[in-house]
């Protein structure tokens, strides 16, 4: 219980130290380059560059202690780097540094999302932790933004974030992501795998639609209140926790229809949002919960469903990196025609009716899956021969939860490894460590082999074996 319990802080350690020093490192350094935009796209993009080149050296750097001092060569280098900006004078190294600082945290980004995704699988309560995490993140940086300034904040959150990496490489958790990662997929899932495309298709889709509405609103709030642009960081940002909590209830209870029908109604927010609107106060925290509630889905979303794609470790940050972009309604808005409010009311029903139309999508291919789940389920339910199971037992000397894991693939042989786990109640990746143990006392090598040995008589395999 107690390891239990220091993993959970773990996590919502890690996600709200690595998000205070997203938000701290951006903010600081749009402020020491001058609040530049051209330079806050590049700096984007360079954090875009980090999430990916994390995703390469998963697959690059293969021997787990050469990624932990990767890591914490890139963490000693940001904090230099930020220490440089702080008493530099030279706008030229501030604006190049500025930029290897975005480009490390995201390098660290990837490295958090990738275990957070893993965390919402392996935790019955995972949308309640990314969701406590969200919240101490965000209660920590509008504390330390009315408290210190900018050059203390960045004291704080550079220590918090070098403390974290430090323990990462000096006592990594049990489960640590950085040994090699079992295999996602033997071969035999390749139904399954295609599924999980067409769903990362329609969720990319429904991205970008909510990305573009955010970035439209964007554009017209500055444009109309520029001089209480800043107060966007005061306390308005604390939306974040009624809505992260909102967002990590749901999430739980596995209620994504209720998700998506927020999700669009945040997007009415935004789309909408008055621009003569009386009560500012009550416009800033509209602005606020819509966005956060609509970048929330979109990093849970992918976290969701990271782990049953082939790269984990990419799709993981995926959503974070079309966040960041901010060029998708650039890209949009260059090719529309700007003739007044017409054109414009126009786009907006485009991108509302779009977005229905990805929704109710998302929502039905979610439901076929579940459904064609349950029909597989009820079908080798019926195939089930506990006789033959303690026979295996028996022959390979299997542990009570090997043999639980026989039942499951015994019983149902399609499903999915997520779904598998959730059966027996363990995370995915323990299921695989049981399954590399039955690999080992029955000498196969895959999940096919595995599968043709266990339905076979134990009897029959000792007489191949003999002969």
């Amino acid at each position: 219980m107690a390891d239990k319990i220091r993993s959970k802080l773990w996590i919502i350690l890690l996600y709200a130290s690595f998000h205070l020093n997203m938000m701290s490192c951006s903010i600081y350094t749009d402020s020491r380059t001058g609040w530049v935009w051209a330079s806050y796209r590049i700096k984007e993009l360079a954090m875009i560059v980090g999430f990916i080149c994390f995703s390469l050296s998963r697959r690059l750097v293969r021997d787990h202690l050469k990624r932990k001092i990767l890591l914490l060569s890139g963490n000693i280098l940001y904090t230099v780097s930020l220490i440089i900006i702080m008493f530099g004078k030279d706008p030229a190294v501030i604006s190049i540094l500025s930029i290897l600082a975005m480009f490390l945290i995201g390098y660290t980004g990837g490295c958090v999302y990738y275990y957070v995704s893993l965390g919402i699988f392996k935790f019955e309560y995972g949308g309640l932790i990314v969701a406590l995490a969200t919240s101490l993140a965000y209660i920590t940086h509008y504390i330390l933004w009315v408290v210190l300034a900018q050059e203390s904040i960045m004291v704080v959150v550079m220590l918090a974030g070098f403390a974290v990496v430090a323990y990462i490489v000096i006592k990594p958790a049990a489960d640590w992501i950085y040994m090699d990662p079992l295999p996602y997929s033997d071969g035999s899932d390749k139904q399954e795998i295609r599924i999980e495309k067409k769903q990362l298709v329609l969720l990319i889709c429904l991205t970008a639609i909510a990305l573009i509405s955010v970035d439209r609103t964007y554009e017209i709030f500055t444009s109309n209140y520029g001089d209480i642009v800043g107060s966007v960081y005061g306390i308005t940002r604390l939306t974040a926790i009624p809505v992260s909590l909102i967002i990590g209830f749901l999430f739980d209870k596995k209620r994504h229809d209720i998700m998506s029908v927020l999700m669009l109604f945040a997007m009415v927010i935004r789309i909408w949002l008055p621009i003569d609107f009386a009560h500012e106060k009550l416009l800033i925290i509209a602005y606020q919960a819509s966005e956060i509630y609509i970048y929330l889905f979109i990093t849970v979303s992918f976290w969701e469903i990271a782990p049953e794609t082939k790269r984990p470790e990419l799709w993981a940050s995926f959503g974070r990196v079309l966040m960041c972009t901010g060029l998708l309604y650039e890209a949009v808005n260059s090719v529309i025609p700007h003739e007044g409010n017409t054109i414009d009311n126009l786009m907006d029903f485009v991108l509302f009716f779009t977005g229905i139309s990805l929704v109710v999508m998302e929502l039905s291919n979610r439901q076929e899956r579940i459904l064609e789940q349950k029909i597989k389920t009820a079908a080798s339910s019926e195939n089930d021969d506990e006789s033959h199971i303690l026979n295996i037992v028996s022959t390979y000397n299997l542990t009570p939860r090997e043999t639980d894991v026989v039942r499951e693939l015994l019983q149902n042989p399609d499903l999915q490894i997520q779904t598998h786990a959730e059966h027996l109640g363990i995370s995915r990746t323990m299921f695989y460590r049981y399954i590399n143990q039955l690999y080992e006392k029955t000498g196969t090598s895959d999940k096919n082999a595995l599968l043709s040995k266990l339905e076979k008589s134990p009897a029959d395999c000792t007489k191949i074996n003999t002969i």
